[in-house]
């Protein structure tokens, strides 16, 4: 992906497509990728390789201390969206049922936890340049559902 992303100068959906065409399953077995996930794997802090010091600066002193300074880091972030519940009453009929009512969200950042994680061998230039290729991207309108 980073590779297409930043050396071929591959748009999300050829990625997609070329990925779909060699048959390469998503992580969790399907066999259609959907072009978020990319996106979400273009973004990701763990296929980015940090330096030593980058992950001092993220984790505690405690967990930095079991670091190995020559090798580098990928990061993944705990505790990044929050999730509400509230119970909903609807008036049927004859009775009335109560639900859930679930609304996610982002949390500050300054609140996220960052777990080190195992380089994953992407060279950082290929993250880099591909994290900016896909970074102002917007979503295309759906129009209205209109056919033009």
């Amino acid at each position: 992906m980073f590779y297409m992303a930043r050396v071929e100068g591959s748009p999300i959906y050829a990625i997609k497509r070329s990925l779909d065409a060699e048959g390469v399953s998503t992580p969790t077995g399907k066999s259609g990728w959907a072009p978020q996930l990319i996106r979400r794997y273009l973004l990701s802090d763990l296929y980015k390789p940090h330096t030593f010091e980058e992950i001092r600066e993220l984790v505690s002193p405690e967990v930095a201390a079991t670091l190995d300074p020559q090798k580098r880091y990928g990061v993944w972030w705990w505790g990044r969206s929050r999730l509400n519940r509230r119970q909903v009453a609807e008036s049927g009929p004859e009775v009335r049922r109560y639900r859930y009512r679930y609304k996610t969200g982002e949390k500050p950042k300054d609140e996220w936890i960052a777990v080190p994680v195992p380089d994953s061998g992407i060279p950082r230039e290929w993250v880099d340049a591909a994290r900016e290729k896909v970074m102002n991207n917007r979503k295309p309108s759906n129009a209205g559902r209109r056919e033009w």
